[in-house]
């Protein structure tokens, strides 16, 4: 049967931050200057000193989980934390990471592809949250703001592309300067009658 880790530190489970932190300094301390003792009772301190530190990272984890309760509400709340602060690695991580994959799910995944500038994926996922949650005026309002960004986005680019075209088919009037002022410096090589420098 596994131990309790906070019954290894000889407190209750609903013990805080700071009496874990202290329980754990004191025995690991009393087990540090045990183990050195000879025979059997060495061996025990040593054993129970191991079995302290893996009680320890135990309820540190379980401390970390309350924590992200207490300041979240739910399991997506350090996630939604996350992504505000563009740790978007982290974000999917965390994401990636659960198995529960609720429309909420993909709205989160959606909004860290839309910050990676991965509008289509973004898109994609948007979509599949709309349909396991089509109710959802959130992930909808979302969708449409979307499709307004990249339907604008395809219209600069249109534009652009026309523009484009259109200065081919234009010659430039710097280039048609240049090719006027050719014409005049030959027409001034073979007409030397022209005088088409009267500052010289």
């Amino acid at each position: 049967m596994r131990n309790n880790p906070f019954q290894i530190l000889n407190l209750n489970d609903n013990a805080t931050e700071d009496e874990v932190s202290k329980a754990y300094y004191e025995l690991k301390n009393k087990y540090s200057e045990e183990r050195f003792q000879e025979g059997e009772a060495g061996n025990i301190a040593a054993k129970k000193l191991t079995e302290l530190e893996n009680a320890y990272d135990e309820i540190q984890e379980i401390l970390k989980a309350r924590r992200i309760d207490q300041s979240f509400g739910n399991e997506y709340g350090e996630i939604q934390e996350l992504i505000k602060q563009n740790r978007l690695d982290e974000a999917q991580s965390k994401l990636d990471a659960l198995e529960n994959r609720t429309g909420e799910w993909h709205y989160l995944l959606s909004i860290i592809y839309y910050k990676k500038n991965w509008h289509l994926e973004c898109k994609k996922q948007l979509e599949i949250a709309i349909n396991l949650e089509p109710t959802n005026a959130k992930y909808k309002e979302a969708l449409n703001k979307l499709n307004d960004l990249m339907s604008g986005r395809a219209n600069e680019q249109q534009r652009q592309q026309q523009a484009v075209h259109q200065n081919v088919q234009q010659p430039d009037p710097a280039a048609q300067l240049g090719s006027c002022c050719c014409q005049l410096a030959i027409c001034d090589m073979c007409c030397p009658c022209v005088d088409l420098n009267p500052c010289c």
